[in-house]
C-alpha cells in the first residue's frame, strides 16, 4: 500500500455508530440501543481508525444513561495529535454550527488551510503542547481524553509534534513539493499522465463500486434505509489527486497556508544513506471522501440531474458534519438544562453569564450577536476606567445613553463607538499636555473602536508567532482579569463569533503593565502544574460519562492482553490498515460471548481490482473464523464493513 503512505490520517469508510452494533443482551453493553441501564459501562476498542469519525457519531447518538469508555490504539503518535486537534475543534465553545463544521473539515481533509483555520491550528498547537507536558493536565485533555497510558517518550514526541504546528517554516515544509514527491514515487514513469490515471481510478473503480453499492439488494445490501450514497465527489477527487485540495470551503477557493498537522517525519533511504525528511507521508490514492462524503442521511446527496449529481462532495461533507455536530451539541446542552447545573468555569461561552442566560436550541441567536453584545460591555467598562481620575469633563448625551443601557443593538453600537472616539480624543489631548505616552493607560484602540491590550491584538491573518515566551503562552491560554486601576486591562471569557475575530482566553488574575516581565527560559522546562489547573477543559463542551483512553503504540506488538483494559470488551473495531493483526491472539483475554467485531473493507481502494477486494474479504473471514469469530449478515450491516460475533 505504497500510495496510502505511512500515516493513516483518515479512514476509508463512512462513520459507524459503534453502540448500535452491540449485541442484544450483552452483560456490559446492554441492548445497543436506548434501553441501556443507567450507570453501565460500555467498553469499545478502536484500532487504526485514523480519525474520530466513529467516535463523534457514537457520541452524538449515545444513550444518555450510559457510560462509554473508548480505547484508541494507533501505530503512530502523530495520529493521536491529529485526533486531539479534530476532537478539540468539534467540541470548541463559542463557534456557530456552520463555522465549527467548516473549521473541522478544513483541518481534517485539506493540505492547505484558510487563514482562520491556520490561526486555530497554531493556537491548538500551543495549548496541547503545554497540556501534554503538564502532569496535572494530560490525564484529562479536552475534558475527556486521557494520555496517561502513553510512555514518557511518546508524550514528549507529541509535544514536539504540537510545536511543529506553529514553528515549521516554508523552507522546512513545502506541501506542494511534498505532494509532488509522493506522486512521482507512486507513479514513476506515469507521472506525466497522472490526470488520466486519476480519471481512470475514479470512473473504472470508485464510481463503479459506488453504483454497485447503490443497486445491491437483499443480503448484499449494506447500510440502513436512511442512508443515501453519493458519487458527487468525483471532481473533488480529481482535484485532490492533483494538489491535495480536497474540499472547497468558505469564500476562498484556493487557500495557500500549509496544514502542518499533516506534516510528519519519515526515514528516507537514498542509495546507502538514510536520513530523516519532513514531508507529507499520508494517503495520495483515496482521500478523505469515503469518510466524509460517501454516505449521508440527507436525501439531497443522492439527487441527480441528466445523470450527474446536483451537489458537490464539499456540500455533502458539510451537511454530514453539521448533522453530527448539531445532534451532539443539542444532546449535551439539553442534559445541562434538564439538570439545571451551572458550569463553575463558565464554559457556557457567556461572559459572567448563567445557564438561564444562554439561548436554547430553539432560539435563533447568532454567535456574532452574543459576541458583539459582550464586547460592547467591555468598551463601556474601558471607557469608564479611562476617564477615572481625569479632570471633570462634559459627557455627551450619547455616553449617558450607553451608561443607562439601550434596547437597540444598532443604536448601542453607534453610541459606544462614538463614546470611544471621544475618549480617545481626550487621551490624545492629555498626552500632548503632559508629554506622556498613551500606552501608560494600558490601552490602545483599533480602527473598530474595540479596546485591546497592545500584546493581544488579533486579526484573521494575524500570526501567533508573537507568543514565543512561556509567560505569553500562559496568557494566551487563560483569561486576563483587571482591577479598577486604569493601568490594567480587563478581558473576560466570551464566545468568539468566528475564528477570524476571536478573543484569546486569559486566566482570572490581575496583570499590571508596570510589573516587570519574567525573562523567557532559554530551554523548555517541564512544568508540574499549569496556570489553568483544573480548567483545562474550560473552552470545550463537557461530555459527561465519556472517557477516551490513548494506548501506547507499542501495544501493537502484543494485543492478546492489555493491562489498561479492565474486563471484557463489548466491541472491537479494526480498520483495513490494521487487518493484519486479526489472529487467534487478537484481544484474546478481553473477548467475551457478547463481544462484537467490526472490520473495515477495502472497497474504496482504487488500486485494487474487484477480484482483489473479494479475496481480501475471503481471507479476513477465514482468519476471523480461525480466531473464533462468525460473520453476521443480519442488520445492521455497516456500509463498507464486515460484522462478526463470537
Amino acid at each position: 500500500m505504497l500510495g496510502h503512505g505511512m500515516f493513516n490520517w483518515w479512514g476509508f469508510s463512512p462513520p459507524v455508530d459503534l453502540l448500535s452494533c452491540l449485541k442484544e443482551g450483552s452483560t456490559s453493553g446492554g441492548d445497543g440501543g436506548d434501553g441501556g441501564e443507567a450507570g453501565e459501562v460500555v467498553q469499545v476498542a478502536v484500532v487504526g481508525a485514523g480519525d474520530p469519525r466513529h467516535l463523534l457519531l457514537s457520541l452524538a447518538r449515545k444513550n444518555t444513561g450510559r457510560r462509554l469508555r473508548v480505547f484508541i490504539l494507533e501505530a503512530h503518535v502523530e495520529v493521536y495529535a491529529r485526533l486531539l486537534l479534530l476532537l478539540g475543534s468539534s467540541l470548541q465553545m463559542g463557534l456557530g454550527l456552520r463555522e465549527r463544521a467548516t473549521l473541522l473539515l478544513d483541518l481534517w481533509a485539506n493540505l492547505y488551510l484558510r487563514p482562520p483555520s491556520r490561526a486555530y491550528l497554531e493556537l491548538m498547537g500551543r495549548r496541547m503542547s503545554m497540556a501534554m507536558t503538564d502532569e496535572a493536565l494530560y490525564p484529562s485533555l479536552l475534558g475527556l481524553v486521557s494520555a496517561s497510558r502513553l510512555k514518557y517518550r511518546e508524550r514528549d514526541a507529541m509535544d514536539s509534534i504540537f510545536r511543529t504546528w506553529y514553528t515549521l517554516m516554508a523552507d522546512q515544509y513545502n506541501p506542494s513539493l511534498s505532494w509532488e514527491v509522493r506522486l512521482r514515487q507512486l507513479l514513476g514513469t506515469r507521472y506525466d499522465h497522472r490526470r488520466a490515471e486519476a480519471d481512470w481510478a475514479w470512473h473504472m473503480r470508485l464510481a463503479f463500486r459506488i453504483q454497485k453499492l447503490q443497486t445491491s439488494e437483499g443480503t448484499d445490501k449494506e447500510g440502513d434505509e436512511n442512508t443515501f450514497l453519493s458519487a458527487c465527489w468525483g471532481q473533488e477527487f480529481l482535484s485532490w489527486r492533483e494538489d491535495g485540495r480536497a474540499l472547497a470551503l468558505g469564500a476562498e477557493a484556493s487557500p495557500t497556508l500549509a496544514n502542518t498537522s499533516l506534516a510528519s517525519v519519515a526515514v528516507v533511504v537514498e542509495g546507502s544513506k538514510r536520513h530523516r525528511r519532513v514531508g507529507y507521508w499520508g494517503d495520495v490514492l483515496t482521500g478523505p471522501f469515503p469518510a466524509l462524503a460517501l454516505a449521508s442521511a440527507d436525501p439531497r446527496a443522492a439527487k441527480t440531474q441528466n445523470g450527474y449529481s446536483v451537489h458537490r462532495g464539499s456540500e455533502v461533507a458539510l451537511w454530514n458534519m453539521e448533522s453530527v455536530l448539531d445532534e451532539l451539541w443539542n444532546k449535551y446542552l439539553e442534559e445541562e438544562e434538564e439538570g439545571d447545573t451551572v458550569r463553575e468555569n463558565g464554559a457556557t461561552g457567556h461572559a459572567q453569564g448563567t445557564m438561564d442566560d444562554r439561548p436554547g436550541p430553539e432560539e435563533n441567536v447568532s454567535a456574532e450577536e452574543l459576541c458583539g453584545d459582550v464586547e460592547k460591555l467591555h468598551i463601556q467598562k474601558s471607557t469608564e476606567e479611562l476617564t477615572d481620575g481625569e479632570e471633570e469633563c462634559n459627557i455627551s448625551p450619547k455616553e449617558k445613553d450607553v451608561e443607562q443601557g439601550s434596547t437597540s443593538a444598532d443604536d448601542l453600537e453607534t453610541k459606544l463607538l462614538d463614546g470611544c472616539e471621544e475618549t480617545e480624543h481626550r487621551i490624545n489631548e492629555e498626552t500632548k499636555r503632559n508629554g506622556t505616552s498613551g500606552l501608560e493607560y494600558g490601552r490602545k484602540f483599533t480602527c473598530s473602536g474595540r479596546p485591546t491590550h497592545p500584546q493581544f491584538t488579533h486579526s484573521s491573518t494575524a500570526s501567533m508567532d508573537n507568543y514565543t515566551t512561556e509567560n505569553e503562552v500562559k496568557e494566551a491560554l487563560g483569561q486576563i482579569a483587571g482591577s479598577d486601576s486604569p493601568s490594567h486591562t480587563r478581558l473576560t471569557h466570551l464566545p468568539s463569533a468566528s475564528v477570524d475575530n476571536r478573543t484569546t482566553e486569559q486566566p482570572d488574575k490581575e496583570i499590571n503593565d508596570n510589573t516587570p516581565a519574567k525573562e523567557a527560559p532559554t530551554h523548555h522546562v517541564r512544568k508540574k502544574s499549569s496556570v489553568e489547573g483544573c480548567r483545562a477543559y474550560v473552552d470545550y463542551l463537557r461530555l459527561e460519562g465519556v472517557e477516551v483512553i490513548l494506548l501506547s503504540p507499542s501495544r501493537l506488538n502484543d494485543t492478546s492482553l492489555l493491562f489498561e483494559v479492565d474486563g471484557e470488551l463489548d466491541l472491537i473495531y479494526l480498520s483495513a490498515a490494521m487487518a493484519h493483526l486479526l489472529s487467534p491472539s487478537f484481544f484474546e483475554k478481553h473477548r467475551g460471548a457478547h463481544t462484537q467485531l467490526i472490520l473495515e473493507t477495502v472497497q474504496m481502494f482504487p488500486q485494487l481490482t474487484d477480484d482483489q477486494v473479494k479475496q481480501y474479504q475471503t481471507r479476513m473471514t477465514t482468519a476471523a473464523a480461525e480466531a473464533g469469530w462468525q460473520r453476521q449478515e443480519a442488520p445492521p450491516r455497516p456500509l463498507c464493513h464486515l460484522r462478526y460475533s463470537r
